[in-house]
């Protein structure tokens, strides 16, 4: 897993997540992601340290966010990767198949990111009962 994750949050979010962790950075967004939000980046030490020192309403709010974002991540990947595994369905195996077989590997990924995406939205449902 990379050092540095990206995540996005909206004007305000940004703002408190600058208070909150002072190791992030706000960058412009690039349109192919989604617009009117910006793109953050924070180490695991500084995400690490919110985490253990979470303790108003916002900072669960801005945890929540973190969540959801992650969770919007890997659901983007697994719906990347289910093309893929409908491609190689549709190629016929013959006896010369080499395993493992591309449509395994791609169903693995596929309930990876799923599993994933899923405990994101379990974290993300744990903070935002926390911040009311």
């Amino acid at each position: 897993m990379n050092a540095t994750k990206s995540k996005l949050i909206s004007g305000t979010l940004a703002v408190a997540a600058m208070l909150v962790m002072p190791g992030l950075a706000v960058l412009p967004l690039n349109a192919a992601v989604r617009p009117a939000s910006a793109i953050t980046s924070c180490d695991d030490g500084s995400l690490n340290k919110l985490i253990r020192n979470a303790h108003t309403p916002e900072e669960y709010q801005l945890l929540a966010f973190h969540f959801r974002c992650e969770e919007a991540l890997y659901r983007d990947k697994a719906a990347a990767v289910v093309v893929e595994w409908n491609r190689n369905n549709a190629v016929a195996g013959g006896p010369g198949r080499k395993f493992p077989v591309r449509t395994d590997s791609a169903r693995d990924l596929y309930d990876y990111y799923s599993h994933k995406a899923d405990g994101m939205a379990m974290q993300a449902a744990s903070y935002e009962q926390r911040a009311r």
